[in-house]
């Protein structure tokens, strides 16, 4: 859309064209008796041109009027052209005498009066601005019948009114899960100078600029391709583009395996929550369906989506990992609605999954396809590679490798960022130039065999801590209530430490350390920090508001372990499909397999015991930070599995 002040100088020229027209038409007239007709005729027709260029220049057209005359700006556009029709008329008039200067006599000004209007040049032009001026006419009529509608809305809705708690009431009941978290966590790991291939490819542009037949773009790679990394770099760049542009809006949302359910109803009333916010408006209808008590079907959540969109002129939504949504069949059939039918026309989708045959099937057709299998993630994981290698302490005095560590893991890993993460951590483990050099000659071929790799490296003694953190971390997200927020590294270590007790009296319950953990799960675990690299504190105000209402909590402490400011999850969901997966039972290392249920009754098992040792009058009040406290929150929440 183009700049209002520049638009504004501009219609402000056109204007003092067609004042000296007008002047000039008036002064013939007024001092010539015989006059020719055609002079009247102009200044009439530049006189009505004025008063619509007036209306133009004091409106604040709607985007409705906009995509009447899209164009209605441009150099070629209406207004253009009309004011090329100007100057040329203006060029044929001849100057008022006092212009001219004395010698000029009446009849050689008639005499060039007569030769344009002879040759009928001044009526061709007429008549082309007498065309431009109608598709003006069309603009300003669309905006005047958007102000009527305004005004009808706003008598019909004189009898409802919403107050600022009831909003927030509405939002806070749509928005049952928060991505925001596992947002916050892609972005992190996302890597200056990545990604922005992505904004040059042709998929992308028909995406942004296409017709309305393509306004869903799937992104889809293999598992570890680094999907999710990408779709938040892509997620901060339309919030940047809508920053810029307040008649855009955007809403993203991340699936997760953990919640294990279909997204489609969640996705929506985030979205729809999103849409709220950003307008700053509830209609009737998402009212009456919060006031009716009843949790809102799919069929009645898109008809709110609709009525929401009527206040935006174009809306962005990202949806990633929709292959982790179990069942997906209905957030499938959400989607591809989104992206055909006509009630979302002002709506572009983005959705990143696996190349499953199910969501290819339903996609394949209504979207514009964009393989993560291109040269550009190649050179993405060589900067990713570069970046790791240059920033591990492990590495400072093996720079003489880095060339060759980094053309052999782009040239090994397939597109799998994950992969060549894997292989990094493995290396930084390794003591000397040449197991660096046999490791490069023996790489694994996929994800599978590297976790196959890393668990048979465990060593016997350390084979229990290890399963163990795995339960404890693996369970801790299946509290969805939780909202991806890691488990504390203090309460995890501790909470562990206790489980080996248990299983070996004559253990040392402070075995293990944050190094012992980092050391033997490096791979397996992602570690972050309790307060945000721009110094803001992470998500603990929905753990705080949980927390408070059932006393469990005071409020967040700062403490100087460093184990207390870290938290501990999954790095990446192939690693729980690897320890769930039928492959891992027929190998040496199936001590580790860790079925969905068996995570299930271990977790609540070991939770629900140390709860009962625990001892309330002397448990700390913060149980994110306190085992005991943990136990006995989290114990409230899973008896019902035991």
């Amino acid at each position: 859309m183009a700049d209002p002040v520049s638009l504004g100088a501009s219609i402000v020229a056109f204007i003092e064209v067609t004042d000296r027209i007008i002047r000039t038409c008036k002064y013939w007239i007024e001092t010539i008796q015989d006059a020719p007709k055609d002079m009247q005729m102009i200044m009439g027709e530049v006189i009505s041109l004025r008063a619509i260029l007036d209306s133009l220049n004091a409106a604040d057209l709607h985007p409705i009027s906009m995509e009447l005359v899209p164009d209605l700006f441009s150099k070629a556009g209406p207004v253009g052209e009309i004011r090329s029709c100007l100057l040329a008329l203006e060029g044929l008039l001849p100057r008022p005498a006092f212009e001219l200067g004395a010698s000029k006599s009446h009849r050689k000004v008639l005499a060039e009066l007569a030769w344009p209007l002879k040759e009928s040049k001044a009526r061709k032009l007429l008549a082309e601005i007498s065309h431009h001026k109608s598709t003006l006419l069309l603009a300003i009529t669309g905006d005047i019948v958007h102000g009527i509608k305004d005004i009808k809305h706003g008598v019909q809705n004189l009898d409802y009114a919403i107050t600022e708690n009831q909003r927030r009431d509405i939002v806070y009941w749509l928005q049952s899960t928060d991505p925001s978290p596992l947002h916050n966590e892609a972005f992190k790991k996302h890597e200056k100078h990545t990604s922005a291939w992505i904004f040059k490819s042709h998929e992308w542009n028909r995406w942004m600029q296409g017709a309305e037949s393509e306004r869903f773009l799937w992104i889809n790679g293999i598992p570890g391709a680094g999907k999710t990394v990408l779709v938040s770099f892509i997620i901060e760049h339309l919030k940047q583009i809508c920053r810029d542009d307040p008649e855009c809006g955007q809403a993203y949302y991340y699936c997760h395996h953990s919640r294990r359910r279909d997204e489609a109803a969640p996705f929506l009333r985030w979205v729809i929550g999103q849409l709220c916010r950003q307008s700053r408006w509830v209609p009737r209808q998402l009212k009456q369906l919060h006031d009716s008590g009843c949790e809102p079907s799919i069929p009645e959540l898109e008809n709110a989506l609709e009525v929401m969109l009527s206040r935006f002129r174009c809306f962005y939504v990202v949806i990633d990992a929709v292959d982790e949504s179990e069942p997906r069949s209905d957030l499938l059939a959400v989607i591809a609605t989104m992206a055909i039918d006509r009630r979302f026309g002002n709506l572009k989708v983005l959705a990143s999954s696996r190349p499953y045959f199910d969501i290819a099937r339903v996609f394949s057709g209504v979207s514009v396809a964009l393989p993560m299998d291109n040269a550009a993630v190649a050179e993405d994981i060589r900067a990713f590679v570069r970046a790791r290698l240059t920033t591990s302490r492990h590495m400072m005095r093996r720079r003489h490798l880095f060339a060759e560590i980094e053309d052999t893991l782009v040239h090994r890993a397939q597109g799998m960022f994950r992969w060549a993460e894997c292989q990094i951590r493995t290396i930084e483990r390794l003591r000397n130039e040449q197991q660096i050099r046999a490791a490069l000659r023996n790489l694994p071929k996929d994800l599978a065999e590297t976790y196959h790799r890393i668990f048979e490296s465990i060593l016997e003694t350390d084979r229990l801590f290890v399963r163990s953190v795995l339960v404890w971390v693996l369970g801790h997200e299946s509290a969805l209530w939780l909202n991806h927020q890691g488990i504390n590294a203090a309460v995890l270590l501790q909470a562990v430490a206790h489980d080996l007790h248990q299983a070996d009296p004559s253990s040392d319950i402070t075995t293990y350390s944050l190094e012992d953990l980092e050391d033997l799960c490096g791979c397996l675990i992602s570690v972050s920090a309790d307060i945000d690299e721009d110094g803001s504190a992470t998500n603990h105000n929905l753990l705080q508001s949980i927390s408070a209402e059932g006393g469990f909590l005071s409020g967040k402490r700062v403490s100087s372990n460093p184990e207390e400011r870290l938290f501990i999850h999954l790095a990446h969901y192939t690693v729980a499909e690897y320890l769930s997966s039928s492959m891992i039972l027929q190998t040496p290392v199936s001590y580790f397999a860790l079925s969905a249920r068996s995570v299930e009754s271990e977790f609540a098992l070991s939770v629900m015991r140390q709860a009962l040792s625990a001892v309330p009058e002397g448990t700390a009040t913060d149980w994110i930070f306190d085992r005991e406290a943990y136990c006995l929150t989290i114990g409230c929440t899973r008896k019902d599995l035991l």
